[in-house]
């Protein structure tokens, strides 16, 4: 079965919020806390290989910790993987499995006990999905076929419970391998028709629960030729609650949030932002999460929404813009519409904003002339700290981010040099291009590139 490469796919995956160096004990484990995150593969990938457990969602309060008796089957809200556990079941190194399996998987690393006390081989294999896997017999059908395709017979079929906290491994262990191999894959590419039945019974179960609003209002389309995906969301919008329809469309409209990035390798300690990067400015608060005896279990974040007398219409209206000049101007409109929907329910206070409004600011949104805001596109940063560089080489943020100006300088310097330049000349230079360094800083530039002495060419 052919997957689709894509490692700018951002999903929701709940991860713990400690590593662990070794697997947890059974002491340890009713006291593992989770968070839900937004992240893509290669986030996963270093949360694993740092030893974070990944798990499904559950549904809990947002921004709230999730603790083990919370991840219970009837809590169960989605997951965007299916996971295989292979214990002892093959005697072929990862490297091998990972090249001779029919169907590979996303991500596939060995476990803490791998090759430990005489137990053999013990490898984990992860695939993931681009729409999120929103009930039980759909996750169970697909662990069934992927393990029916790779021919596999395991010993532990721990793995077609879609409850179980997948461990992750640890770098610096003995034994140690994980490949990424950066693969998406489609849940009807599997499952066709029968995904199609029990999906659907799934839905019309979760319609059963469905407030129905006498909300109808005319909805006055935009100007602009536009495009509608699912003509179904615009029927919806008019019957249900807000919290209904993100619930129901998240796994339809994907949530555009930033100027994709480019691929990074994990060598180098900075991510460039494009020259038109744009992205949605959030504005967040440190928040302690506390349990029943009032103490500090972790440190996380909370958005400060925007309230009434804070402009919110006109906040919304250039929110929109900034996902159109994010891709492109190839959003369709009830994509645009639903992240407007988004945006409003989980950053704004609702009050005195309807429906009806966020779709008449989404119609004037499209009908926008673009141009007339491409000033909005850049940033005065210049790159990002690449986390994986920060776990390859076992540093901090603050730690890399000092490495990635050092080499950066060290770039701009190499592109601005003169050898035919006094020092002072050459600082000169730099300073009229931006560029403020110490006569020290490019004395040791000169020496670390062996260019000892500037040469003057002789008359």
């Amino acid at each position: 079965m052919e997957g689709h490469r894509n490692a700018l796919n951002y999903m929701n995956i709940t991860i713990s919020v400690d590593g662990y160096k070794e697997k947890p004990s059974e002491k340890d484990v009713p006291k593992i806390q989770y968070l839900k995150r937004n992240v893509g593969l290669k986030e996963i990938a270093d949360y694993i290989s740092t030893g974070h457990a990944i798990s499904a969602n559950f549904k809990h309060k947002r921004n709230c910790v999730i603790n083990q008796g919370q991840r219970k089957a009837e809590n169960f809200e989605s997951t965007c993987f299916v996971m295989m556990d292979l214990d002892g079941d093959v005697n072929l190194t990862l490297k091998e499995l990972n090249e001779s399996l029919p169907v590979k998987p996303t991500i596939c690393y060995t476990t803490y006990r791998h090759q430990k006390d005489g137990l053999g081989n013990r490898y984990r294999l992860l695939y993931f999905f681009k729409e999120p896997i929103c009930s039980i017999p759909v996750y169970q059908a697909l662990y069934d076929r992927l393990t029916n395709d790779n021919g596999l017979k395991l010993n532990d079929g721990c793995g077609r419970n879609c409850v179980q906290a997948v461990y992750g491994t640890y770098f610096a262990n003995d034994g140690y391998a994980l490949y990424n191999n950066d693969v998406m894959y489609s849940i009807a590419s599997f499952l066709g028709s029968d995904y199609k039945s029990v999906f659907t019974e799934h839905i019309k179960n979760e319609d059963k629960s469905i407030i129905q609003y006498n909300d109808t209002f005319s909805i006055k389309p935009p100007t602009r030729e536009h495009t509608i995906l699912h003509a179904k969301f615009m029927e919806d919008y008019q019957a249900m609650s807000i919290s209904n329809l993100i619930e129901k469309y998240s796994i339809v409209y994907a949530n555009i949030e930033e100027t994709p990035l480019p691929y990074t390798d994990e060598d180098t300690p900075y991510i460039l932002y494009p020259a038109d990067y744009c992205c949605i400015q959030r504005r967040w608060y440190p928040y302690q999460v506390l349990n029943k005896d009032g103490d500090v279990i972790a440190t996380t974040t909370r958005v400060r929404k925007f309230r009434d007398g804070e402009r919110r219409r006109r906040k919304l209206f250039f929110n929109g813009i900034l996902r159109r000049l994010i891709t492109k101007d190839t959003i369709s409109y009830d994509n645009l519409l639903f992240n407007l929907l988004y945006e409003f329910y989980y950053f704004y206070v609702h009050t005195d904003i309807s429906k009806k409004d966020i779709c008449e600011i989404a119609s004037k949104v499209w009908d926008a002339d673009l141009t007339r805001y491409e000033s909005l596109k850049g940033t005065s940063k210049k790159y990002r700290v690449n986390p994986a560089y920060c776990i390859k080489y076992d540093l901090t943020k603050k730690q890399t981010k000092q490495v990635a100006a050092k080499q950066l300088n060290s770039l701009r310097i190499g592109e601005l040099y003169d050898c035919l330049r006094t020092d002072e000349e050459n600082l000169q230079t730099f300073r009229n291009n931006g560029l403020k360094i110490s006569l020290s800083t490019l004395k040791r530039w000169r020496k670390e590139n062996g260019i000892s002495k500037y040469q003057r060419l002789s008359a």
